[in-house]
């Protein structure tokens, strides 16, 4: 959940008449939405109404992208169009990128890797998209390129499309991860095959966790060969509980209400969540995107950031226990990246997660940094996870259970 890109400008509604330089900043210097998007790039995303018929990944429009400084010669970019499925099973349309290396398209299609990005923020200028650039390195692109992979990297459900991102509701999550790898296979110029690796940061690992759980059911068209989540907030359940103890969750507790009700509209208000100051922010929260220090949040009561209630709220946290991932096995092996230092996606949730899936039969590595934080963990899982994911495509076996390495 860092690099962010996060959304708002939240910390001026605070204290009643408080601006944001209270919280070491004026609101005018942070509270800014990027205008350099061209025309081009923004009409790009405007949704056809209505929807059109079609099976998820089914593609409605691509736009050629320039690739990145140190991808290989003749390699392409795209951003895309898609069609998927919200939360609820409703059509929806999903936004992203797709990469393809050039040469000889081998039988069977390219291998694919769907790329789960980490927390952004939840306004249309967030998504990572805009840029023309996935949120992991451009070296990293470079290196999937040359090897021969085609990489989709989704935007989610709600970011750079109409509608509010349902942030953290892990079954939105997982389809647009998915139906991005759907749509690389439907564009007959990426020469992508249905062979998957899921790959994802933070939120990003949250949504891929959701992704291997959903594919058996929601995706039996392709094969998910392994998964790699690094730092996921596996499990949501204790959230609730948690915000009223943990001012570090405060940012990302306001971000998970917007999602909650985006995710669940007739289920979850924002106030049964919110206190009243932040609710009157909504239209704020919503279109804002912007690199302020996301914490100021953490300087404030609890009780001018949410509802009291929350805390026992059953709706919410019936929604926050759905969200979490393990109620059913992945499909293929996992490797989990965690830092024993990480109090955002702390080793508990990885635990949870590890006593749900592991008695179904799960395969599940867990790569354990007793010394590193929620950025820390992210630094150096790409020497790791590379090499495993070409074992997963070339059919070599993971260790059986759910050991931990060290």
């Amino acid at each position: 959940m860092t690099r962010f890109r996060a959304s708002v400008a939240l910390a001026a509604l605070l204290v009643a008449g408080t601006a944001l330089a209270a919280c070491g900043g004026s609101s005018s210097a942070s509270d800014t939405t990027d205008t350099t998007i061209s025309v081009k790039v923004r009409a790009f995303y405007e949704v056809p109404d209505p929807i059109p018929d079609g099976a998820p990944g089914t593609v409605i429009r691509t736009q050629s992208v320039a690739v990145p400084k140190g991808a290989p010669a003749g390699a392409r970019g795209w951003r895309v169009l898609y069609l998927s499925r919200t939360a609820s099973g409703a059509a929806t349309v999903t936004s992203g990128l797709v990469f393809a290396p050039s040469g000889t398209v081998p039988e069977g299609g390219r291998p694919v890797m769907s790329w789960a990005h980490e927390t952004t923020g939840i306004a249309d200028d967030c998504a990572p998209s805009y840029s023309g650039e996935p949120t992991f390195s451009t070296k990293d692109l470079g290196t999937w390129l040359r090897t021969g992979y085609v990489v989709a990297a989704t935007d989610y459900e709600g970011l750079g499309t109409p509608g509010v991102h349902p942030y953290l509701v892990g079954p939105s999550e997982g389809h647009g991860v998915l139906d991005a790898a759907r749509a690389a296979k439907n564009m007959t110029e990426t020469g992508a095959g249905n062979r998957v690796a899921v790959y994802g940061y933070s939120q990003g690992g949250h949504a891929a966790l959701f992704a291997a759980q959903e594919a058996p059911s929601y995706a039996p068209d392709l094969t998910i060969v392994g998964t790699v989540a690094t730092a996921p907030p596996a499990d949501l359940s204790q959230v609730a509980t948690s915000l009223a103890t943990d001012r570090q969750l405060y940012g990302f507790g306001v971000l998970a209400a917007f999602g909650l009700h985006a995710g669940y509209p007739d289920q979850v208000s924002l106030s049964q969540v919110l206190a009243p100051g932040i609710v009157a922010l909504a239209d704020r929260v919503q279109t804002t995107c912007s690199a302020f220090a996301f914490f100021a949040l953490a300087t404030q009561p609890f009780d001018r950031v949410f509802n009291p209630a929350v805390v026992a709220d059953p709706a919410v946290n019936r929604l926050l226990a759905v969200s979490s991932a393990g109620a059913s096995a992945p499909e293929g092996p996992v490797l989990i990246f965690s830092g024993g230092k990480d109090t955002l996606a702390t080793p508990a949730m990885i635990d949870a997660y590890l006593n749900r899936v592991c008695p179904q039969g799960a395969q599940v590595e867990v790569v354990f940094e007793p010394g590193l934080d929620h950025g820390g963990i992210n630094k150096d899982d790409f020497a790791t996870a590379f090499p495993w994911i070409n074992d997963r495509f070339a059919g070599k076996p993971v260790t059986p259970g759910c050991p931990v390495r060290r």
